[in-house]
């Protein structure tokens, strides 16, 4: 029974209240007969079996309708039906594939009279012609769900196969998977798979798992490269082969072990543990770190003091030991309690790492580093001297030597010196040198008057407290040779010139051997003989100082 049957015979029975309710004294209407919620429906479908009773003669009718398939009994329905009414009453019904002959008759009727008294209804009072109505429905199978039944169906599985082709290749027309491998029966003839084995190749992998279905050897292909992991030797191709993955203990199918987004071959080359995700230990993946450009195996990578992860969440940058550049890692700044992120914490217009005070608004130099402001202390270089008399004799108040002469400015006040002045005095030495080294007077030039500055007396290393150094009785000024006496010079003299005469002796001693060398060579001409008479005078001349010598001697 096709479509056109079922849709003509839907609309036969429709809803047909259009037949005056005194068509039938009591019971079925025969004209309405039995129709169905749905002009079109397969097994399986749930549907509603509706018919219509009328009463024109009592009172009141009441009873119990039964509907029947194929004579058997499919469930009942209570009715109560006042003088001239008719009711339409329905009943639920899960259709299954075949012929039906449905029908519908009164299990039981009772009726109250115009008297008021209840009495029984004749079954042949019920409907002049019978007691029961009936329609007959062919219910086909719609096995693919395309609203076309198996009977006009060319493909009732849908699986591009006709069911033609099905029944000749031995396949299940009624399953788009007949093997239940997961691959619809065309497409597994396309590949050239079997549409009735799950496992086309035996190798234990079903067909739609195994990416080489016909080849029982592979069956897996985990980089995707067309290469089976069988013979494959880097099977997810991260890199790194299989024999070292085993040895590393990694995933030779994960391109990735460890999952922080570097290849397991790429860790390895660059030292990291690609089994583990973070190498270093630092609260950042080893992807992490690469991204943001520090060192996946080390956990400090400025070496600020501070782990990479920790840094992250601080908002500092881990690549940059001061992130702010005010001169103070950020580790000393956390630690010190200033921000790392902002160059001038107390924001007095000095950087934290040059300011003494860099939480302190109001101050930011410690020039005696007493731990005072200078902007509060009122020595502010702790030389004894307050800032406001510096100031007023135009010392630095910031510097304990204003001159830097090796005497703090209070000390020149107490000795007269001149702190504006390294040497006081001019004698070339300076003032602290003066007065706490040499034990000089660094405010007169020549402390022991002996006519020689005390700067003259240390370049000659005479001694600048005695004004006659040598005790010779000459002062140091007028003494040609202040460090020494005078018979001690000529002591000194007499052994230099001895000294130089044995020098002489030797000279003459090479003079004789050089006359009989050149005499044997023959080479005495009138030049040389001038050049020996020359040499022959200083010789003498040598020997004759030499004399003298002896004599004084």
């Amino acid at each position: 029974m096709g479509i056109a049957y079922r849709v003509a015979l839907g609309a036969s029975l429709a809803f047909l209240f259009t037949t005056p309710a005194f068509a039938a004294p009591v019971g079925f209407v025969p004209s309405q007969g039995i129709w169905f919620s749905q002009d079109v429906f397969f097994a399986g479908d749930r549907v509603k079996l509706h018919t219509v009773v009328v009463n024109n003669t009592y009172q009141q009718l009441e009873g119990t309708i039964g509907f029947y398939d194929n004579k058997n009994l499919i469930g009942s329905v209570p009715v109560n039906v006042n003088l001239e009414e008719a009711k339409q009453i329905s009943l639920l019904w899960e259709a299954v594939e075949g012929d039906h002959e449905i029908t519908a008759s009164f299990l039981s009727a009772q009726a109250v009279d115009e008297k008021g008294n209840t009495v029984s209804v004749p079954d042949a009072q019920l409907n002049p012609t019978a007691s029961l109505i009936k329609t007959n429905y062919f219910v086909d199978t719609d096995t693919d769900g395309d609203d076309i039944g198996n009977q006009v169906d060319p493909d009732d599985d849908n699986d591009g196969l006709t069911d033609a082709k099905e029944e000749e290749i031995g396949s299940d027309p009624k399953k788009a998977d007949g093997d239940g491998d997961g691959l619809n029966d065309k497409d597994e003839l396309e590949k050239g798979t079997d549409p009735r084995k799950a496992d086309s190749d035996g190798d234990g992998v079903d067909d739609k798992q195994d990416v080489f279905p016909r080849d029982a050897k592979e069956s897996k292909d985990a980089d995707g490269d067309g290469l089976g992991d069988n013979g494959d030797s880097d099977d997810d191709n991260d890199g790194l082969s299989d024999d070292k993955e085993a040895e590393f203990k990694t995933d030779a199918h994960n391109q990735d072990s460890d999952g922080d987004g570097i290849k397991d071959g790429a860790e390895v080359e660059r030292g990291m543990n690609p089994k583990k995700e973070d190498s270093d230990g630092d609260g950042l993946s080893d992807g992490d770190e690469l991204n943001r450009g520090t060192d996946p195996n080390k956990i400090d990578s400025d070496d600020d003091g501070l782990h990479d992860g920790f840094e992250i969440t601080q908002k500092t940058n881990p690549t940059r030991a001061d992130s702010d550049e005010d001169g103070l890692k950020d580790k000393e700044e956390l630690d010190g309690g200033t921000n790392p992120l902002k160059a001038d914490t107390d924001g007095d217009g000095v950087k934290d790492g040059e300011d003494a005070f860099p939480k302190d608004g109001k101050e930011s130099v410690d020039s005696d580093k007493d731990g005072t402001g200078d902007n509060a202390d009122t020595d502010d270089d702790n030389d004894g001297v307050s800032d406001e008399v510096e100031l007023s004799l135009k010392t630095n108040p910031r510097k304990a030597d204003t001159d830097d002469d090796g005497l703090q400015d209070k000390e020149e006040q107490e000795k007269g010196t001149d702190p504006l002045k390294a040497d006081t005095d001019d004698d070339t030495v300076a003032d602290g040198e003066e007065a706490l080294i040499v034990n000089t007077n660094p405010t007169k030039a020549d402390t022991d008057d002996d006519g020689s500055p005390d700067g003259k007396e240390l370049e000659r290393r005479t001694d600048p407290l005695n004004p006659d150094t040598d005790g010779d009785g000459v002062r140091d000024g007028d003494d040609t040779a202040p460090l020494y006496e005078t018979n001690q010079l000529l002591r000194t003299i007499l052994l230099l010139l001895a000294f130089a005469s044995s020098l002489a002796a030797l000279g003459f001693g090479a003079f004789a051997i050089y006359r009989k060398r050149m005499a044997e060579l023959g080479t005495k001409d009138a030049g040389w003989q001038e050049e020996e008479k020359e040499i022959e005078e200083l010789v003498e001349e040598a020997r004759t100082v030499t004399k003298k010598q002896a004599k004084k001697r």
